[in-house]
């Protein structure tokens, strides 16, 4: 039998997100970091999605690509590589916590929410163009 190891590559400011595993079509289960499956010889449609409901939606986020199992493991590793809008996020959750404890004067804070209005519809309309190629995957034999 041959074993598929599946790693999450994360970055030190981005905490780790849980991914849906599918093979064939078939969720396998949910990942957080590494994830380790046996299969046999054969060639497998591999899924690795973020999924999340919204009401009775559900959207998914990620890639899925075939693989073929010969002898010998196979080693994947993914990550999702836009660092733009990690920062991006990190910057506008830190003034959102000092919004918390303190006010903006009165341009500032316009000019505030303008921009974290207008990133946020940006980064939906981005999602929803890239969201069958959100993942990057390496994969090594």
């Amino acid at each position: 039998m041959n074993y598929l190891h599946i790693h999450q590559k994360i970055d030190k400011l981005t905490l780790p997100l849980p991914y849906w595993v599918y093979i064939d079509g078939s969720p396998m289960g949910i990942m957080k970091h590494d994830a380790n499956i046996q299969l046999p010889n054969g060639t497998y449609s591999l899924g690795i999605w973020l999924v999340f409901r919204l009401w009775k939606w559900k959207f998914r986020l990620g890639k899925e690509l075939r693989i073929m199992m010969l002898n010998g493991d196979i080693d994947v590793e993914f990550w999702h590589d836009e660092p733009i809008w990690d920062t991006i996020f990190n910057v506008d959750l830190v003034i959102w916590l000092l919004t918390c404890f303190i006010d903006i004067p009165s341009p500032w804070n316009i000019v505030y929410h303008v921009l974290r209005d207008g990133f946020f519809v940006l980064w939906l309309i981005r999602l929803c163009r890239k969201r069958t190629e959100y993942l990057t995957i390496n994969i090594e034999e």
